[in-house]
């Protein structure tokens, strides 16, 4: 898979399905937060590297106006996803414009609702004679809850039905339409996806994460530990495998006067 398509869906799903909006009462303007991860290398030294910043600015109401992604490859400068939201008259997003700088690439994110309910989210372009699709489908239940939701990427010549890349994640949602599980088992074969389970705790952030594989057979666990700021939002998100620190998430928040 080319790298751009793949910083593209990952950018679309991993930001819908794992946004925590954490405002207090206090309006927040802005938020950068830049990902790292740390590396041991053979001789037991340990290296972080910055693997994404993500800016994003917010309007009084907090809505979300643009959001600017750059991620790094191999310590050095790869891609910039620049993203501006457009919203209908009842308040809801119905359109994201987005750009890759390096590949001059614009393609448009599409929110369909029924029932002044999000149903789907979706998008197509072309590249490269490959087209891409995206799209993700949500069910709730009588009470209007949100209880799961398909996600599908694909990748294909136009010129006929051979498919280079199909993703597909199912993910399940609590009561407070937080994700708790994730399963991407059914996914392409040729890429290797596991099962999920999410924890979260009573102010609505995840604090453990277990993953397995396409058997049911378990491989690790991820824990989540947070610093926060003086309006209860949180600056900083450390990730642990077996006590070893993995990821860290930094933020840095304005907020409006």
């Amino acid at each position: 898979m080319k790298r751009t398509s793949l910083f593209i869906y990952l950018a679309l799903f991993i930001n819908f399905s794992f946004s925590q909006n954490n405002s207090s009462e206090i309006k927040i303007k802005s938020i950068t937060k830049t990902e790292t991860y740390t590396n041991t290398s053979s001789d037991g030294k340990k290296y972080v590297f910055t693997s994404e910043i993500n800016q994003t600015t917010y309007n009084r109401e907090g809505k979300k106006i643009s959001n600017i992604r750059n991620t790094y490859f191999n310590g050095k400068p790869y891609k910039t996803l620049i993203t501006d939201y457009q919203y209908d008259d009842n308040g809801r997003i119905k359109l994201e414009n987005n750009f890759v700088v390096e590949d001059s690439l614009k393609y448009f994110t599409n929110y369909d609702y029924r029932n002044n309910q999000l149903e789907k989210k979706s998008f197509r372009f072309i590249e490269n004679e490959k087209e891409n699709e995206f799209f993700e489908a949500y069910t709730y239940n009588k009470n209007h809850k949100l209880i799961s939701s398909l996600y599908f990427y694909s990748k294909k010549d136009i010129d006929s039905d051979f498919y280079q890349t199909n993703l597909k994640v199912k993910s399940l949602y609590n009561k407070n339409e937080k994700c708790v599980e994730m399963d991407w088992t059914k996914s392409d074969s040729s890429y290797k996806y596991n099962k999920y389970k999410y924890k979260w705790n009573r102010k609505n952030l995840i604090t453990k994460e277990k993953e397995y594989d396409k058997n049911g057979s378990f491989i690790k666990t991820t824990s989540y530990k947070y610093s926060f700021d003086q309006h209860n939002n949180w600056i900083v998100k450390k990730l642990y495998v077996k006590k070893e620190l993995v990821k860290t998430f930094y933020r840095e928040i304005e907020y409006y006067e």
